[in-house]
């Protein structure tokens, strides 16, 4: 399993159980890891993120 698949599944587990310094740690996991939506911005194909899985492209297409 990816890592992010697995931080994105914390995130929105301890999310649901309203935990959310737990939420917030896995999301700056996230965000650390390329994730973060706020900072990404459409590329040309020579420097676009690299997704590894179909589970990383549909985190990262559900956070923006």
């Amino acid at each position: 399993m990816q890592a992010s698949v697995a931080h994105s599944d914390a995130m929105a587990a301890y999310q649901a159980m309203g935990k959310a310094d737990e939420a917030g740690a896995h999301e700056k996991i996230l965000n650390a890891s390329g994730l973060d939506p706020s900072v990404w911005r459409w590329q040309e194909p020579e420097t676009a993120y690299f997704v590894v899985t179909v589970q990383e492209e549909y985190i990262f297409l559900n956070r923006c």
